[in-house]
């Protein structure tokens, strides 16, 4: 079962601040960029994001983020078996730009929810389940950014 560590909704952190984990996290981190940030990868390559961008950091990977200005971003800390991401061939420690993006941020959003509200009966289960959502939908996304206008091609009729 998918255990949360911690988590952040629409939050908002000292404007500027430099977020440097050389050996990141003992958990997975999913980040969805809500500000511009600039991030720099262990192979030293750095890449401005701008809002909407994501990344899932793996356990143990070097994590270096600043906002450019506005610290702004919503986050979840999660811990999980391995092989529940391998299913998903989700590509790890690498930013990209979902179409869906209000998709993601309403799961972020669920999922805080839940972690707050430690009372709710089946809580552990229902965050599971949006975890699972989430890392299914980051999958869709991903597979679908060497094809972005291929999803709109079903609606085109009816617009």
């Amino acid at each position: 079962m998918i255990r949360i560590e911690y988590c952040g909704y629409h939050t908002h952190n000292p404007d500027r601040e430099l977020i440097y984990r050389p050996s990141g996290t003992a958990s997975y981190l999913y980040l969805l960029v809500l500000s511009p940030m600039n991030f720099q990868f262990s192979d030293r390559s750095s890449v401005h994001a701008l809002p909407g961008a994501c990344i899932l950091y793996e356990p143990g990977a070097y994590q270096h983020y600043q906002a450019e200005d506005r610290f702004f971003n919503s986050y979840v800390h999660f811990f999980c078996e391995k092989t529940m991401i391998e299913q998903y061939n989700i590509q790890l420690n690498t930013l990209f730009y979902p179409v869906n993006t209000e998709e993601i941020h309403w799961l972020l959003k669920k999922i805080y929810q839940e972690f707050l509200n430690r009372q709710l009966p089946y809580r552990e289960t229902i965050i599971d389940l949006y975890v699972r959502q989430l890392l299914i939908q980051t999958a869709r996304e991903q597979l679908q950014k060497n094809e972005p206008d291929r999803q709109y091609q079903n609606i085109y009729h009816e617009l």
